[in-house]
């Protein structure tokens, strides 16, 4: 039962590489493979489980006539081969240079293994704000123009840019208790943690890289049989919540990386007062073991997204720069 699920998530997912790559037939081919697995598999399932993997069997199945039309109209209307094409510059090629000067000045790799995700967020900023793009490290330059090169297909961004917003949200009230007022700056922290939570719970319906977090059973008990039976339909859940994921292609990408932007610059704050706690001891160990928490989620959950959203972007950035490139060669 388990394998042919998982069989249709792998199929669901090929699909939309190739939907993506514009390779109409294979991911008509590959989505009609999904439903017949879907269809299979899904009497297994409780009345309402079945349901929601038939509303995805349904979208896939009404994508396959979206992408039969395209189909058609391919074949009805080839593209006449043309001797020369003006240039459609998807990627502007401008005198705008990576500063090589800046190679020397990247910041060393931090020892304190707490302090990397916010070293690796000061990295990525200089890649958003300087026109010139920026050097995440000796040999890797990403340009500026990744980020705001528009059609990129992301996933769950809705959620993305509600958790970013959750953050910068608990940051600022941070910021207004006195970090020595203990009581209060624990509570504060607190109530990040739990909404941190449930935005990482969102987000692993859908990116399958990220975990659910789970609270483990206290020691020495057992996991009630309940509490197993809930378990699996989560998983049923998060399987179909998967199924039915494709990537959306975004117009304007800029609010987006604005967030991500002021998400990597104010949770240097959250690396500051961990260092503070290290500088003064057991004092403030509570307080120490939520920021590593906080820490955490910003290296599990929110890094996560975007490295694997700065991948695609790199991609398709590579292959825009590509078709620019031939469309002016002679």
């Amino acid at each position: 039962m388990a394998s042919r699920v998982q069989k249709a998530i792998e199929t669901a997912q090929l699909a939309v590489v190739a939907d993506k790559n514009h390779e109409f037939d294979k991911a008509v081919r590959l989505y009609a493979d999904a439903i017949a697995l879907i269809e299979a598999e899904k009497g297994n399932f409780s009345l309402k489980y079945q349901e929601s993997l038939s509303k995805y069997a349904l979208a896939y199945q009404s994508r396959i006539g979206v992408l039969q039309q395209q189909i058609a109209a391919r074949a009805s209307h080839p593209q006449p081969k043309k001797s020369f094409r003006e240039p459609v510059f998807e990627v502007a090629f401008t005198d705008t240079q990576p500063n090589l000067a800046a190679i020397g000045r990247i910041e060393a790799h931090p020892s304190d293994p707490s302090q990397h995700t916010f070293w690796l967020m000061r990295r990525l900023i200089t890649t958003i704000t300087d026109s010139g793009g920026g050097f995440l490290t000796h040999r890797l330059h990403i340009p500026n123009q990744v980020w705001t090169l528009p059609g990129a297909r992301i996933t769950a961004i809705a959620n993305k840019v509600a958790c970013c917003e959750c953050v910068l949200t608990h940051i600022a009230r941070l910021h207004e208790i006195t970090f020595h007022d203990t009581p209060r700056f624990i509570n504060g922290l607190n109530q990040f943690l739990s909404d941190a939570s449930l935005h990482q719970n969102s987000l692993s319906k859908y990116l399958s890289f990220i975990d659910e977090d789970v609270i483990p059973p206290e020691p020495g008990k057992g996991m009630k049989f309940s509490d197993r039976l809930r378990q699996m339909g989560n998983s049923i859940s998060k399987t179909a919540s998967r199924l039915g994921t494709i990537p959306t292609r975004v117009a304007n990408s800029d609010r987006y990386v604005q967030l991500l932007s002021n998400v990597f610059q104010e949770s240097q704050a959250i690396g500051v007062w961990l260092m503070q706690c290290d500088a003064k001891g057991e004092n403030l160990a509570n307080v120490k073991e939520r920021l590593q928490r906080v820490s955490l989620f910003l290296s599990n959950v929110v890094m996560a997204f975007v490295l694997n959203d700065l991948a695609v972007m790199l991609e398709q950035y590579l292959r825009k720069s590509r078709q620019s490139f031939t469309r002016i060669a002679p």
